[in-house]
């Protein structure tokens, strides 16, 4: 072996070795991801409550079948928001009308403000569902109908970095409506509708790059993690799926 091919060799070994360090940092080998489906159960029926399956129902409040998710406490009752998510020093809001979402402490000091409809590619969207951590909002673009009547091009979720004031990543079309949830380092997500095709999709948190994407009978209407496995509602069926990693 010559010098040469000697000092690429171990480049590659050790570009390999940073890539490998940078996942388990995170808690992610992206190449050893598994999905297994360990149950799919037939519902009996509509409006079933959650807790049936053991499950909380904390990923989304109120009537789970609706795509909007709502927390809303009787101090903040004027605030006009459609979706509330508690958080350690306050409130995260959004309202759909003016597509502004905000972060408000508990006397209603504005940390920050923006108007998703500058920073979202797609000229009509409808946002189903956000999530905040670590300054980061996740948030989905959802069609506002049918995909097709949007050519396609629309239900994508984004990470935008509050703090930097910039996107950090956009996922592919047609990625998630309705719900989704953040983990450590996992985006669960899904898109399905109406005589169209209905898909679970894990992303990576990092990229928003799908690392799966798992056929379902119906569109996924919620998520909720619990001891380990992922716990799937559609309008038919409770799928559980364990992943191997959190």
């Amino acid at each position: 072996m010559t010098k040469k091919v000697l000092v690429i060799v171990l480049s590659i070994l050790i570009n390999t070795l940073i890539v490998n360090a940078k996942q388990i940092e995170n808690g992610l080998n992206i190449k050893n991801l598994k999905v297994k489906k360990i149950s799919a159960k037939r519902l009996k029926r509509f409006f079933i409550p959650l807790n049936i399956y053991g499950l909380s129902g904390k990923n989304k409040q109120e009537n789970y079948w609706e795509a909007f998710r709502k927390q809303l406490p009787k101090k903040y009752a004027k605030s006009k928001a459609d979706i509330m998510d508690r958080k350690k020093n306050g409130w995260v809001v959004f309202n759909r009308k003016s597509n502004i979402a905000g972060y408000l402490n508990e006397q209603r000091k504005v940390f920050w403000k923006i108007n998703l409809s500058s920073i979202v590619r797609e000229k009509n969207f409808l946002v189903h569902d956000l999530r905040y951590e670590n300054n980061i909002l996740y948030f989905n673009a959802a069609c506002l109908s049918y995909s097709k009547e949007q050519k396609g091009k629309c239900s994508t979720l984004y990470a935008y970095d509050t703090a930097k004031k910039r996107v950090l990543w956009r996922s592919k079309y047609l990625t998630s409506n309705n719900i989704f949830i953040v983990t450590d380092n996992l985006i669960i997500a899904g898109y399905g509708f109406t005589a169209e095709p209905d898909y679970l999709y894990i992303l990576s948190k990092t990229d928003g790059k799908v690392l799966k994407k798992i056929k379902l009978d119906s569109a996924p209407e919620y998520f909720e993690i619990k001891d380990n496995k992922l716990h799937v509602i559609t309008y038919n069926n409770h799928y559980v799926f364990v992943l191997n990693v959190w």
